[in-house]
């Protein structure tokens, strides 16, 4: 599952300034389950922040496993600091789909062609399950696949409220990365 936006920015503070704005402006990515959002704080941007590398999410009263996180880092340069970022799904959510995936294929498959095959044998099912083995394992695939692409169409406005965000916290600008190599 290939998901990865990059997008550069720049701005005209150092790295250390750009991380000491982004800390003040996020809440850390602490959970509780006294709020609705099951993160600690108000914020509308939670993260975390390490020397210079960084990701951040939009705080959302929902679960949704599959909406990107902006995964970046600061890049000092002579006169500023270069903000790389990108978005993508958490590493454990990518695991998980490849791991179900795998688990659906292995134990769907033989269960449509044994029922294909027990179709075309006698005509009918013997036990009165008539194209359960048929509907069930395609039906388990096509939700694997199709279920993700739906959490990235809900959280598909959260790239754009953590550029938003970016930029008016950093006072960035966006810039090609063609730009950069001349630089």
């Amino acid at each position: 599952m290939k998901f990865r936006h990059f997008t550069t920015l720049r701005t005209d503070f150092d790295a250390e300034e750009c991380g000491r704005r982004l800390i003040q402006s996020i809440d850390l990515e602490q959970r509780t389950i006294f709020s609705l959002s099951g993160y600690k704080g108000t914020a509308p941007v939670i993260g975390w922040l390490d020397g210079n590398q960084f990701y951040l999410h939009k705080r959302r009263t929902y679960r949704n496993d599959f909406a990107p996180l902006c995964y970046g880092n600061f890049v000092a340069q002579d006169k500023g600091t270069l903000v790389e970022c990108y978005f993508d799904l958490r590493r454990w959510t990518k695991l998980f789909i490849k791991l179900w995936l795998t688990l659906v294929i292995l134990i769907g498959v033989p269960i449509f062609a044994i029922s294909v095959h027990d179709l075309f044998k006698t005509g009918h099912f013997n036990d009165g399950s008539e194209y359960l083995g048929l509907v069930v394992p395609v039906a388990m695939i096509l939700f694997d696949i199709y279920l993700p692409k739906f959490g990235l169409l809900l959280g598909k406005s959260e790239e754009e409220i953590i550029l938003e965000f970016l930029w008016s916290t950093l006072v960035a600008n966006k810039c090609e990365p063609s730009a950069n190599a001349t630089n």
